[in-house]
């Protein structure tokens, strides 16, 4: 049972989107979008982007209204929806890429005091291995002692990491040259097509809107229901501003080229450009600031999604729904530090790095957005829940819903590669996990449906394995 104390308000509820948005990705973005992307190919993406994301930042805002009786929305809506299976890799893969994005953050961090303390300037290196896992373990503790104590200094953290943020912006704002911006806006003798490099944009500007679904996820703790809707597209359009002055304004300041050459985190090497090393020292605190806060609000999400499903339906092993004394998911946090260290101590032996996590946790978050479209548009198209609402209402929900299933169709579309193949192993193991528990529970284990999903998972995870094995493809 929760207290009083841990209910969370309007302003927390913002806080934990925003500073689950606010990480890694941001401070890199400038460098990230250059190295595949002309000015031209960014608008057209930003543009698929915002429509996507707003559409689906709409569909969490109306499933909080019309289902508030429903916890932790993105795992809740698919359950609800599409039947237990669904709802169990809804927030399997929800729980894979809040972690993964945990291990991205802390993968940042190391280069960002690499400037101050050069031991830790690879970010897989055995110097940076240990530094993880102390960041790793330590968040986890901070939240072990109090989920609304962890809230509280995120709300903190998050103003203090805006504020380098809007700096960078207006600076940059500053050193605007409209001719520089016009040079080359094509990209497209180096960069191939629009369409490509739209393409290669997509998990990039995913990986960045990641957490826009963070109050939802928080719903059960949520000290007014409405809360929820309001924290999810406030933070979506504060977000897309700041997301879309990073991205476009570097091109006014260097060439495409320029850009794509910066080193990490780029913020902070193009603030060195215009004003001077202090610039970048300025920004690398920023990152630091920035990484601490987004690790801490997604320790916290990875944890509340197999809580919930372990607690209330029994979908995750017992052991994630155990609570400790000040009411935090104890058995979720643990394994998922647990989890870390071990993707950690990989990414040390194997050299994966800071931008193949992050294409393999934004590849991981993609079937749970898409499922919890398919809810809103079944709710709209059945009419259920809208039984005072007009026709109007219900069609403008549905189109709505509809927008949203489209571009996350495209995002699989736009993903297809390694980095997905490899997610399909990784969903494999968790329905081995849930064909585990429910036998153990002497419960039906699939309906119809749900045997259809399961084949399809096994089929590739297995091939994947293969593929693995005979060196087709590679970590």
């Amino acid at each position: 049972m929760l207290t009083k104390d841990n209910k969370l308000g309007l302003y927390a509820l913002i806080a934990m989107c925003i500073g689950s948005m606010i990480g890694a990705g941001l401070f890199a973005l400038p460098q990230v979008v250059a190295s595949s992307t002309g000015v031209v190919a960014l608008l057209v993406a930003w543009t698929i982007t915002f429509s996507g994301m707003f559409c689906l930042a709409k569909v969490f805002q109306n499933l909080s209204m019309r289902r508030p009786d429903l916890d932790v929305g993105i795992y809740a809506y698919a359950k609800e929806g599409l039947g237990n299976y669904f709802g169990f890799n809804s927030a399997w893969g929800y729980w894979l890429s809040a972690w993964l994005g945990n291990i991205s953050y802390v993968m940042m961090l190391c280069t960002a005091l690499s400037l101050f303390f050069p031991i830790f300037g690879d970010e897989t290196s055995f110097a940076s291995l240990i530094l993880s896992s102390v960041f790793v373990w330590g968040t986890t503790y901070l939240c072990l002692i109090g989920v609304r104590s962890a809230a509280m200094v995120n709300v903190v953290v998050t103003i203090a990491k805006i504020i380098p943020i809007f700096i960078f912006i207006v600076i940059v704002a500053y050193a605007f040259n409209s001719h520089t911006f016009t040079a080359d806006i094509w990209q497209i003798a180096k960069l191939g097509s629009i369409t490509s490099q739209v393409k290669s944009m997509m998990l990039v500007t995913v990986w960045i809107f990641v957490g826009i679904e963070g109050a939802s996820v928080f719903s059960a703790r949520a000290r007014n229901r409405r809360d929820v809707g309001r924290a999810t597209i406030i933070s979506f359009i504060v977000m897309f501003l700041i997301l879309f002055a990073v991205s476009v304004l570097p091109f006014g300041v260097l060439s495409q080229t320029e850009l794509a050459s910066l080193q990490s985190p780029s913020t902070g090497a193009l603030l060195a450009h215009i004003i001077g090393p202090w610039g970048g020292v300025f920004m690398n605190i920023g990152v630091i600031i920035a990484v601490s806060g987004a690790l801490l609000a997604w320790i916290l999400i990875a944890a509340e999604v197999p809580y919930v499903a372990g607690k209330k339906d029994g979908l995750f092993p017992q052991v994630f729904a155990s609570e400790n004394k000040a009411y935090s998911p104890s058995g979720s946090l643990l394994i998922t530090a647990v989890c870390q260290q071990l993707y950690l101590i990989v990414a040390h032996f194997y050299k994966s790095g800071y931008l193949a996590t992050i294409s393999l946790a934004a590849s991981t978050i993609l079937l749970p957005y898409l499922f919890s479209a398919f809810y809103a548009s079944l709710l709209a198209f059945l009419g259920k829940t809208y039984e005072e609402e007009s026709a109007k209402e219900r069609v403008k929900d549905l189109l709505i819903s509809l927008v949203a299933i489209v571009y996350g169709i495209w995002l699989f579309y736009a993903a297809a590669g390694k980095y997905l193949l490899l997610t399909s192993i990784l969903y494999f193991v968790g329905s081995i996990v849930f064909i585990f528990n429910k036998r153990r529970r002497k419960q039906k284990v699939f309906n119809k449906y749900e045997v259809l999903l399961f084949l399809i998972i096994s089929v590739l995870g297995i091939g994947c394995v293969v593929a693995l094995v005979m060196g087709k493809i590679t970590l």
